[in-house]
């Protein structure tokens, strides 16, 4: 595995558990001076073909025929019984109802995630909100000030950032008769892990650009980079604050290989959120590969501060060191890193690594087993085979 990664960001946490899809959203509370997205030298269509599906999220909180029949039939009674909040509320926590599963492999409207009875974090979101509303109720999206989970994707690190959604009193105007003027906060990660995290209110219109630019992220990811682009490009005339979506959009130009247009739109970015160790890092490395050493060595000693603070800092440090030949100092880096989150995937997987160069398989197998466990559905073939070949080797 390469050392070096891309950070792109997606917005939300996974259930139970990061791309949801947004890296590292917004800490900066006061907007910036809006960028001058407008000027043609920021986009590259000539580089880029048209989406094979054109961007389009008007359908994004459109309640399906079956969305409508479920309300109306499967949860009527509860509804009249327990009142609309209370009742679309442990509906959608309990899970032996609405059954949601946890899918970070695409982020889905509110119809798509109703069929699948699945997605990511901010699906989940999109699909509550849009049942909410059918049901009269008002509803407020909220950002969880939460420390942010990440992953790898090849050699893209995926930070992924928290939402959350707020049932509120009955709308105006609405036929649903109220409840009691309450207010409850559906949120798709345990409780305890939630209690006491700072948040604030965000908009629709933010909602809508998270999803535009996580679906660049699984483009880019799938290895579309023209759907990528398009949305985020989408995304950027949408919101042109939307640090995130400068950011993936680096990320795909410099995918590309236009390596000036990508070190202009992280610049751009840097303007925005100039603590950003994500797009600080891309920076660095695209300033190195353009010959800009002098840059690149500023960007750089300001990256080896502020990476002492981000989530990924340590792993990276960890990678680079394995890579060196350095196991020992990696396995005490990841070993670190387990304490604070003993569900990350990633870190077993290379600590498995780590403990191989140190010829111990035994714990080498025991961490890709944790990696096994601590995997989605979809991948855990991958790193069973892996162990299942390691326990041959070592076995007697």
């Amino acid at each position: 595995m390469p050392c070096r990664s891309n950070p792109v960001w997606r917005a939300c946490v996974v259930a139970g558990v990061s791309l949801g899809l947004s890296a590292c959203l917004t800490a900066c509370m006061t907007p910036p001076p809006t960028p001058q997205l407008a000027d043609a030298a920021l986009w590259q269509d000539a580089a880029f073909s048209p989406p094979q599906q054109p961007v389009d999220v008007s359908q994004l909180f459109t309640l399906s025929d079956e969305m409508q029949r479920y309300l109306r039939v499967e949860l009527g009674p509860r509804l009249q019984s327990e009142g609309r909040l209370r009742g679309l509320y442990r509906a959608l926590q309990a899970s032996q109802q609405l059954k949601l599963d946890y899918d970070a492999r695409i982020t889905r409207t509110a119809a798509e995630a109703f069929e699948a009875r699945s997605g990511n974090c901010l699906s989940l979101v999109i699909l509550s909100a849009a049942m909410a509303r059918a049901l009269g109720l008002n509803v407020h999206f909220q950002q969880v000030q939460v420390e942010a989970s990440w992953s790898l994707a090849g050699d893209v690190l995926v930070v992924n950032d928290h939402v959350n959604l707020v049932l509120g009193q009955r709308a105006q105007g609405s036929v649903w008769t109220d409840d009691s003027g309450m207010s409850l906060v559906v949120d798709f990660l345990p409780h305890e892990l939630m209690q006491g995290q700072p948040s604030r209110t965000i908009t629709e219109a933010t909602i809508v650009t998270m999803f535009m630019n996580n679906r660049a992220v699984e483009h880019l990811l799938s290895g579309a980079p023209d759907d990528a682009y398009a949305w985020a490009q989408a995304a950027l005339r949408r919101d042109p604050n939307f640090t995130p979506a400068l950011n993936t959009l680096g990320v795909i130009y410099q995918r590309k290989g236009l390596l000036a247009p990508a070190e202009q739109t992280w610049q751009m970015a840097l303007r925005q959120q100039p603590d950003s160790p994500g797009v600080l890092g891309n920076l660095a490395a695209v300033q190195r590969a353009l010959g800009q050493a002098d840059e690149a060595a500023r960007s750089e000693a300001r990256l080896a501060r502020l990476q002492r603070e981000a989530p990924w800092g340590e792993f990276r440090r960890a990678q680079a060191a394995l890579q060196s030949g350095d196991a020992g100092t990696a396995r005490a880096l990841l070993e670190r890193l387990l304490k604070r989150d003993a569900t990350q995937r990633d870190v077993h997987v290379w600590l498995a690594q780590a403990y191989l160069q140190l010829k111990q398989p035994e714990q080498a197998s025991r961490h890709l087993a944790l990696a096994v466990q601590h995997s989605p559905t979809h991948e855990q073939g991958l790193y069973a085979g892996k162990l299942a070949r390691l326990q041959a080797a070592v076995s007697p």
